[in-house]
């Protein structure tokens, strides 16, 4: 009977067991989950193996692995239940392997006393899965009920005394050694491939597709502030950017990247399992692998063992690329990837208020992303997190402030129980970027490998990777044995041999077809003749165009682009730089002298070879070597260290804005349709976003590139309305609405950044530096764009410091709101007079919009340079209302203490996130607050209990526990400690009263809590009237549960 039972139990968990919605669940219930899973999946064979000859064994194995399809969805909402699970499983796990050594091996008299024991501590684990079985089948508001009378937790914890005690009856020795074999088995669990593979293989439908946030538009405007969605039109599914730039990297091939998987010291393996270390560095030269490496551990899933319950988030980083070279591009990404991967839509909850502050700003904002970061890791919700961040050292911007956070929060959650997030790091071994990483304080936990390409381990990957290449490339079939032979050796023999070089040689040997003979015998003069270095490779590969002038041209418009050029503007730029100096007299003159959409790639190739590769139809140098190749500071051959990047900046940007002034030569009649989709060309896009990027990275300005430039402002306003709606697509900082109407020239360039034709202009007769437009007066201008040295130049000018208007007033006000450190500081120096206290009113001034920013380096600025800054209520409230209020607090208690209170308007401003900054307030300053009923009722409404026991304990005679008082702490919306608190501290004071339970009732955020509580607390004084009932009844969150909690 059992025997079938049993039989029946196993059949109906195989059906079902790897079928439910495992991301749904809470974090920490789906790692008791996912731990339960690995359990379930290794017992299969105990389970199938015991039925014929240990029936009664088998079936409390089997009870406790069929819980879980049984359970499905529902377990999220059990997470005691499931962690007493875990605990029974471990103990079954011990006495699995006791059974298998213990007693085989021991006869003594004591051995049916354990059996005994052992007997009972069965009968409680059978005990405790028959409840669970039975708990679930209730239905949902029964088993909440039921639950609050059901121990889980207790019962567990005597299942573990009773297993304790069985471990009495052994010997001291044989306990050890099975606590020894238990954390053993459970390391072999938790590494296993196929219990691994088969969870990834149960969240690969769950992982399917990114999750949506159209149906928010806060939400779905956040993730395209964060990553914008590709703009190139092609319609194809959509690939986030951080994935094409993993994907550009080829896949490793089978059996290479073993000396990391495979590390005899086990560091890999250590970092990954363990809590003692939480950073890895891989540091490797040049082309032996290190993107395919990271791309690997991301596509395999092996960067953690916990795919349940953890997140990968990675970034690659490519330099010369705006958006791939920075820090902030790199932290937006990872965010997006949070939000994104996050299955209960949490976390993106924790970046709204952010976003809402900071607009699209935020995504260029380091501090605040990174702000956004710590509380996301610290979140339940989030798991554990492994971040990969690949080529370090192509990160040139903020890489110094990066390394510091990602190593101070290193640091800080070492001493912390919490270490959840890894990082994992790879990058060139340079000594700049060593000493950044490992330099003192050296108590951040960091596992490091060093490897080059002449280890051993790497050289044997190579050699692989050249086997492989000889074996199924286009080079390799046309050899013969003996000649696939011949090149092998040839190869291998070879001292500095990288992936990079090897994938170069190979292309040197296709592209000298020549060299094979009609019996494809391939001649030893190419073999002997191959290029030995990756430079000389490079050489050759650029050679090989007879024009020379074309191949200059190609390389200088791809080392200068700020992005990478898709294939149809690459032939836009290319036919505008081969037309100079002449340049073309009409738009569509320039569209008739392009190549064809279908053969320019093919041209590309034929100009450049193998040194610029096509990728997802977008141009990229072949590897970063290639560009650090050309503007080498070492030139050798015909290109090596050939260009700079000046030259280049200027030969693409004069492309840019020749293309906009083309735009003159078409008809008024097709730039009337703009607003149906009409556009000029492909190319319009690139240029407007980035023209003013090449001019201002040029260092000397042609004649030419300044006439030209000079035209693109000029009248009439239809030539602006094409590019500068296109330019403000990609600035999160541009002024809104059609701003260059009617702005002159003198502001639209001092807006724009642009220095020389400020000097230019300002020259003329006409230039007006008064002349206040939309976006104010040429200073202010320049002010709300961060554009520093224009600022300076203009107020030695004589421009005026304290004249603006239009949105923001004043060129104060304007750097404050852009947060523009720089400009702020040269503005605050008292030789140009500006008014630091100048407000627009609703707003306030230039400090309080830094300090509702949440801009700390602003706030110090200010207060640090000018002892004149007015510190008023509205200055205090600002402060409290910003995203790092607290921060914002200490900065004013720091510097301006004195002028201080803590107000009734100040309270109220704390209630959204500015809880902790009122403490802060309150424990500094306690004598400045101004206590009346109003306040009493705010602070009992919106703040939890350690802000009330506070001003109890400074103000205790001021306050008195009223009935009104007690309505305000049930329908607190920061949870239920305040009234929890006054009913265990104040309990002779507080009456449950029809008040206080229609405002729980009403309350939409707590509401079930609170009612909890007092039937718990207060049982005899819960009233349910009817108007209590009508309250319940329109709480649209919590109504429902609560007149079933009350009714049972």
């Amino acid at each position: 009977m059992v025997k079938a039972v049993v039989s029946q139990l196993t059949e109906k968990r195989d059906e079902n067991k790897w079928q439910f919605n495992l991301l749904s669940m809470k974090v920490v219930v789906r790692e008791h989950t996912e731990k339960l899973l690995r359990f379930v999946a290794w017992a299969d064979t105990i389970v199938k193996a015991a039925i014929s000859t240990q029936p009664y064994a088998a079936l409390a194995w089997s009870a406790g692995t069929m819980l879980i399809p049984l359970a499905q969805d529902e377990m999220g909402k059990h997470e005691k239940m499931i962690e007493g699970l875990t605990v029974i499983n471990d103990i079954q796990l011990y006495w699995k392997l006791g059974q298998e050594t213990y007693f085989q091996a021991s006869k003594d008299s004591t051995n049916q006393q354990l059996v005994d024991a052992l007997v009972e501590v069965y009968l409680n684990i059978f005990k405790y899965q028959i409840s669970a079985i039975l708990h679930l089948a209730k239905t949902q508001f029964k088993r909440a009920l039921a639950a609050l009378s059901l121990d889980w937790t207790g019962q567990a914890e005597a299942i573990r005394t009773l297993s304790t005690r069985c471990n009495s009856k052994m010997l001291l020795a044989q306990h050890l050694q099975n606590e020894h074999n238990a954390q053993v088995l459970q390391k072999q669990i938790d590494a296993s491939v196929d219990v691994l593979g088969r969870i990834l293989e149960s969240l690969r439908l769950d992982r399917t597709e990114t999750r949506k946030y159209e149906e928010d538009s806060a939400k779905s405007a956040l993730l395209q502030g964060l990553v914008p969605s590709p703009t190139d039109g092609r319609d194809r599914m959509y690939v986030s950017k951080y994935e094409r730039d993993k994907d550009f990297n080829p896949q490793r091939l089978k059996g290479t990247c073993e000396w990391l998987l495979q590390d005899t010291l086990k560091r890999f393996q250590n970092w990954r399992d363990g809590i003692d270390s939480m950073l890895l560095l891989v540091y490797a030269g040049p082309g032996c692998g290190k993107s395919v490496l990271s791309r690997s551990l991301i596509d395999e899933g092996l960067l953690s063992t916990r795919p349940i319950a953890s997140t990968t988030c990675y970034f690659f980083f490519k330099h010369g690329l705006s958006d791939r070279n920075n820090a902030t591009s790199a932290m937006a990404a990872i965010l997006h990837q949070l939000f994104s991967h996050d299955p209960s839509g949490e976390l993106i909850n924790i970046a709204l208020p952010y976003h809402k502050t900071c607009g699209k700003g935020l995504s260029k904002d380091l501090d605040e992303l990174w702000q956004i970061f710590l509380e996301c890791v610290r979140s339940p919700e989030a798991g554990h997190v492994v971040c990969v961040l690949d080529a370090l050292d192509e990160c040139t911007q903020d890489r110094e402030e990066l390394v510091g956070k990602i190593k101070q929060f290193c640091r800080e959650q070492q001493a912390t129980d919490e270490r959840r997030v890894k990082f994992f790091i790879t990058c060139r071994p340079y000594d700049h970027i060593l000493d950044l990483l490992e330099s003192p304080p050296d108590d951040v936990p960091t596992t490091s490998f060093r490897v080059d390409e002449k280890s051993a381990d790497i050289r044997r990957d190579i050699d692989r990777f050249i086997n492989h290449q000889i074996q199924f490339s286009d080079v390799g079939k046309r050899l013969s044995s003996s000649d696939k032979d011949l090149v092998s050796k040839k190869l291998i023999s070879m001292e500095n041999r990288t992936y990079l070089w090897v994938k170069l040689i190979f292309d040197e040997i296709l592209a000298k077809r020549s060299f094979y003979s009609k019996s494809s015998k391939i001649d030893k003069s190419l073999i002997s003749g191959l290029p030995k270095s990756v430079g000389e490779a490079y050489e050759e590969i650029l050679s090989r165009n007879q024009d020379e002038e074309e191949t200059e041209l190609l390389l200088r418009i791809v080392l200068a682009a700020e992005r990478p050029l898709n294939l149809d503007e690459a032939n836009y730029a290319l036919t505008l730089a081969s037309a100079e100096p002449k340049g073309f007299a009409s738009h569509d003159e320039l569209v008739d002298d392009c190549s064809p959409s279908d053969s320019i790639q093919s041209i590309i190739e034929n100009i450049c070879g193998l040194f610029i590769s096509v990728y997802d139809s977008k141009l990229y140098f072949i590897h970063q070597t290639a560009e650090s190749f050309l503007v080498s500071r070492e030139p050798k051959g015909k290109w090596k260290g050939r260009f700079n990047k000046e030259s280049a900046h200027g030969t693409l940007g004069l492309c840019c804005v020749r293309y906009l002034n083309l735009m003159r030569s078409i008809p008024t009649e097709k730039i009337g349709d703009s607003n149906r989709g009409w556009k000029p060309g492909p190319f319009v896009d690139y240029c407007a976003a980035n023209w003013t990027s090449h001019f201002t990275s040029l260092g000397e300005l042609s004649a030419l590139m300044r006439e030209e430039s000079r035209k693109v402002w000029g009248t009439p306003d239809e030539l602006c309305q094409w590019w500068i709606p296109v330019w403000r697509s990609h600035n999160v900082s541009a002024a809104d609405g059609n701003f260059w109407r009617g702005t002159p020239d003198l502001t639209l360039v001092s807006y724009f950044g642009l220095l020389p034709l400020v000097h230019d202009i300002l020259g003329e007769a006409d230039a007006d530096l008064k002349h206040v437009s939309y976006i104010g007066t040429p200073l202010q201008a320049a002010a709300s764009q961060g554009h520093d040295n224009v600022v300076r130049f203009l107020l030695d000018k004589g421009a005026d410091a304290n004249l603006g208007g239009g949105e923001y007033l004043t060129p104060l006000i304007a750097a404050s709101v852009g947060g523009h450190e720089n400009v702020v500081r040269t503005l605050l120096m008292k030789k140009h007079g500006v008014n630091v206290n100048f407000t627009d009113g609703y707003w306030g001034n230039a400090l309080e919009r830094a300090l509702r920013r949440a801009n700390m380096e602003l706030v110090d600025c200010f207060l640090r340079e000018r002892d004149d800054c007015d510190i008023t209520e509205n200055t205090v409230m600002a402060a409290v209302q910003g995203q790092q209020a607290a921060q914002a607090v200490k900065a004013l208690l720091e510097y301006r203490r004195e002028a201080i209170k803590i107000t009734e308007n100040v309270i109220s401003a704390a209630e959204d996130s500015g809880s902790e900054a009122l403490e802060l307030l309150l424990r500094e300053i306690p004598h400045t607050l101004e206590i009346n009923d109003r306040v009493a009722e705010s602070l009992f409404r919106s703040f939890d209990a350690n802000i009330v026991r506070l001003v109890f304990e400074q103000r205790p005679a001021e306050i008195e526990i009223t009935d009104k008082l007690l309505a305000a702490a049930a329908g607190n919306f920061a949870g239920i400690s305040t009234l929890e608190w006054l009913l265990d501290e104040h309990g002779e004071k507080v009456t449950v009263t029809k008040r206080v339970l229609i405002s729980a009732a009403e309350n939409i955020f707590h509401g079930f809590d609170v009612f909890a509580m007092l039937l718990e607390k207060r049982p005899d004084e819960i009233k349910m009237t009817a108007s209590v009932i009508r309250a319940a009844q329109g709480n649209d969150y919590w109504g429902k549960q609560i007149l079933e909690l009350a009714s049972c």
